[in-house]
């Protein structure tokens, strides 16, 4: 399921996709990944 652009350029994300990414980088103990993904993530959206 992808997040879906809603009016304004914002996106919804009520399922909280944009928590799997990092949760894959902590089982894989990639940590700056993960942060790196948040990081991305906050900036972006």
């Amino acid at each position: 399921m992808q997040p879906t652009r809603i009016a304004g350029a914002a996106y919804d994300d009520s399922g909280g996709i944009r928590y799997l990414p990092p949760r894959y980088y902590i089982q894989l103990e990639n940590f700056s990944g993960g942060l790196r993904y948040m990081n991305w993530f906050n900036k972006n959206f």
